[in-house]
Protein backbone atom coordinates (compact mmCIF):
# COMPACT_ATOMS: atom_id res chain seq x y z
CA UNK A 1 0.00 0.00 0.00
CA UNK A 2 1.02 3.62 -0.32
CA UNK A 3 1.52 6.83 1.56
CA UNK A 4 1.44 10.50 0.72
CA UNK A 5 3.92 12.73 -1.04
CA UNK A 6 3.78 15.03 -4.03
CA UNK A 7 1.05 14.29 -6.54
CA UNK A 8 1.34 13.72 -10.28
CA UNK A 9 -1.56 14.65 -12.51
CA UNK A 10 -3.92 11.83 -13.47
CA UNK A 11 -6.10 11.84 -16.54
CA UNK A 12 -8.80 10.19 -14.39
CA UNK A 13 -8.65 12.54 -11.42
CA UNK A 14 -11.39 14.94 -10.47
CA UNK A 15 -15.15 14.75 -10.34
CA UNK A 16 -15.51 12.90 -13.62
CA UNK A 17 -17.56 9.79 -14.18
CA UNK A 18 -16.46 8.76 -17.69
CA UNK A 19 -13.41 6.80 -16.55
CA UNK A 20 -15.68 4.15 -15.00
CA UNK A 21 -16.36 2.60 -18.41
CA UNK A 22 -13.90 -0.20 -17.72
CA UNK A 23 -11.89 -1.35 -14.74
CA UNK A 24 -8.55 0.37 -14.56
CA UNK A 25 -5.69 -2.09 -14.11
CA UNK A 26 -2.80 -0.56 -12.24
CA UNK A 27 0.73 -0.69 -13.55
CA UNK A 28 3.43 -2.65 -11.73
CA UNK A 29 6.03 -0.23 -10.46
CA UNK A 30 9.03 -0.56 -8.20
CA UNK A 31 8.63 1.54 -5.04
CA UNK A 32 11.16 4.07 -6.37
CA UNK A 33 8.72 4.99 -9.15
CA UNK A 34 5.73 5.90 -6.98
CA UNK A 35 4.70 9.59 -7.03
CA UNK A 36 4.75 9.57 -3.22
CA UNK A 37 6.88 8.20 -0.40
CA UNK A 38 6.25 4.49 0.04
CA UNK A 39 7.26 2.17 2.86
CA UNK A 40 8.35 -1.18 1.42
CA UNK A 41 6.66 -2.97 4.34
CA UNK A 42 3.29 -1.56 3.24
CA UNK A 43 3.44 -3.16 -0.21
CA UNK A 44 1.67 -6.47 0.18
CA UNK A 45 -1.35 -7.20 -1.99
CA UNK A 46 -4.59 -8.02 -0.19
CA UNK A 47 -5.35 -11.75 -0.36
CA UNK A 48 -8.02 -13.00 -2.76
CA UNK A 49 -9.90 -14.48 0.21
CA UNK A 50 -10.54 -11.01 1.63
CA UNK A 51 -12.30 -9.90 -1.56
CA UNK A 52 -14.31 -13.12 -1.62
CA UNK A 53 -15.42 -12.38 1.94
CA UNK A 54 -16.66 -8.86 1.12
CA UNK A 55 -18.13 -9.61 -2.34
CA UNK A 56 -21.58 -10.47 -0.97
CA UNK A 57 -21.73 -7.25 1.04
CA UNK A 58 -20.62 -5.23 -1.98
CA UNK A 59 -23.26 -6.99 -4.09
CA UNK A 60 -25.98 -6.11 -1.59
CA UNK A 61 -24.75 -2.52 -1.43
CA UNK A 62 -24.98 -2.35 -5.22
CA UNK A 63 -28.62 -3.47 -5.03
CA UNK A 64 -29.41 -0.88 -2.35
CA UNK A 65 -27.91 1.82 -4.58
CA UNK A 66 -29.85 0.66 -7.65
CA UNK A 67 -26.71 -0.68 -9.29
CA UNK A 68 -25.36 -4.07 -10.23
CA UNK A 69 -22.02 -5.63 -9.42
CA UNK A 70 -20.88 -4.56 -12.89
CA UNK A 71 -21.90 -0.92 -12.40
CA UNK A 72 -20.96 -0.35 -8.74
CA UNK A 73 -18.12 2.21 -8.64
CA UNK A 74 -15.47 1.00 -6.19
CA UNK A 75 -12.57 3.22 -5.20
CA UNK A 76 -9.41 1.87 -3.57
CA UNK A 77 -7.25 4.93 -2.90
CA UNK A 78 -4.10 3.07 -1.86
CA UNK A 79 -2.09 1.64 -4.70
CA UNK A 80 0.13 -1.39 -4.17
CA UNK A 81 0.62 -3.25 -7.44
CA UNK A 82 -2.90 -2.90 -8.86
CA UNK A 83 -4.09 -6.42 -7.99
CA UNK A 84 -7.34 -5.17 -6.43
CA UNK A 85 -8.79 -4.52 -9.89
CA UNK A 86 -8.24 -8.08 -11.08
CA UNK A 87 -9.42 -9.63 -7.81
CA UNK A 88 -12.67 -7.65 -7.76
CA UNK A 89 -13.28 -8.35 -11.46
CA UNK A 90 -13.28 -12.05 -10.55
CA UNK A 91 -16.37 -11.33 -8.43
CA UNK A 92 -18.19 -9.37 -11.13
CA UNK A 93 -17.14 -5.84 -10.12
CA UNK A 94 -16.05 -4.11 -13.32
CA UNK A 95 -15.79 -0.45 -12.26
CA UNK A 96 -12.82 -0.38 -9.93
CA UNK A 97 -10.47 2.58 -9.60
CA UNK A 98 -7.01 1.91 -8.16
CA UNK A 99 -4.27 4.07 -9.62
CA UNK A 100 -0.70 4.87 -8.74
CA UNK A 101 -1.59 8.31 -7.36
CA UNK A 102 -1.07 10.20 -4.13
CA UNK A 103 -4.43 9.75 -2.38
CA UNK A 104 -3.77 12.42 0.23
CA UNK A 105 -2.87 15.06 -2.34
CA UNK A 106 -5.93 14.10 -4.41
CA UNK A 107 -8.19 14.34 -1.35
CA UNK A 108 -6.70 17.67 -0.25
CA UNK A 109 -7.29 19.06 -3.75
CA UNK A 110 -10.86 17.69 -3.89
CA UNK A 111 -9.90 15.52 -6.85
CA UNK A 112 -10.82 12.00 -5.77
CA UNK A 113 -12.97 10.23 -8.35
CA UNK A 114 -16.71 9.90 -7.87
CA UNK A 115 -17.44 6.53 -6.31
CA UNK A 116 -20.21 4.54 -4.68
CA UNK A 117 -18.06 2.79 -2.08
CA UNK A 118 -14.51 3.12 -0.86
CA UNK A 119 -12.91 -0.28 -0.23
CA UNK A 120 -9.30 -0.53 0.84
CA UNK A 121 -6.71 -2.33 2.89
CA UNK A 122 -4.76 0.74 4.06
CA UNK A 123 -1.03 0.82 4.74
CA UNK A 124 -0.13 -0.20 8.28
CA UNK A 125 2.73 2.25 8.75
CA UNK A 126 2.65 5.80 10.10
CA UNK A 127 -0.83 7.33 10.60
CA UNK A 128 -2.61 5.84 7.59
CA UNK A 129 -5.31 4.10 9.64
CA UNK A 130 -6.28 7.33 11.36
CA UNK A 131 -6.22 9.36 8.15
CA UNK A 132 -8.41 6.95 6.19
CA UNK A 133 -10.94 6.61 9.02
CA UNK A 134 -11.26 10.40 9.22
CA UNK A 135 -11.64 10.64 5.44
CA UNK A 136 -14.24 7.87 5.27
CA UNK A 137 -16.37 9.20 8.11
CA UNK A 138 -16.25 12.69 6.60
CA UNK A 139 -17.11 11.50 3.09
CA UNK A 140 -20.70 10.57 3.91
CA UNK A 141 -20.41 7.60 1.55
CA UNK A 142 -20.24 3.86 2.21
CA UNK A 143 -16.81 2.51 3.05
CA UNK A 144 -15.18 -0.79 3.87
CA UNK A 145 -11.77 -0.99 5.48
CA UNK A 146 -9.90 -4.27 5.56
CA UNK A 147 -8.05 -3.77 8.83
CA UNK A 148 -7.00 -5.74 11.89
CA UNK A 149 -9.53 -5.85 14.70
CA UNK A 150 -7.35 -3.81 17.08
CA UNK A 151 -8.28 -0.67 15.13
CA UNK A 152 -11.60 -0.33 16.97
CA UNK A 153 -9.68 0.04 20.24
CA UNK A 154 -7.70 3.07 19.06
CA UNK A 155 -8.55 6.53 20.35
CA UNK A 156 -8.97 7.98 16.85
CA UNK A 157 -11.51 5.27 16.00
CA UNK A 158 -13.46 5.91 19.18
CA UNK A 159 -13.38 9.65 18.49
CA UNK A 160 -14.46 9.55 14.85
CA UNK A 161 -16.67 6.46 14.61
CA UNK A 162 -18.07 5.42 17.99
CA UNK A 163 -20.86 7.73 19.09
CA UNK A 164 -21.18 9.27 15.62
CA UNK A 165 -23.64 8.77 12.77
CA UNK A 166 -21.08 6.43 11.25
CA UNK A 167 -21.49 4.02 14.16
CA UNK A 168 -25.16 3.46 13.36
CA UNK A 169 -24.21 2.11 9.95
CA UNK A 170 -21.18 0.11 11.07
CA UNK A 171 -20.92 -3.56 10.42
CA UNK A 172 -17.93 -5.73 11.24
CA UNK A 173 -16.98 -8.82 9.25
CA UNK A 174 -14.52 -11.23 10.78
CA UNK A 175 -12.98 -13.99 8.67
CA UNK A 176 -13.13 -17.56 9.93
CA UNK A 177 -9.36 -17.69 9.76
CA UNK A 178 -6.63 -15.07 9.65
CA UNK A 179 -5.40 -14.06 6.21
Amino acid sequence: KTSGGSAKESKHAGKRDDWWNDAVQGENKPNSEFPFEADDADHAETPTEAYRDVAAVLGRLAECLGRTRATLRIYDPYYCQGGVVKRLQQHGFKRVYNRCEDFYAMADAGRVPEYDVLLTNPPYSEDHFERIVKYCVGSGRPWMLLVPNFIYTKDFYKEHVLGSEAQRACMYLVPKKRY
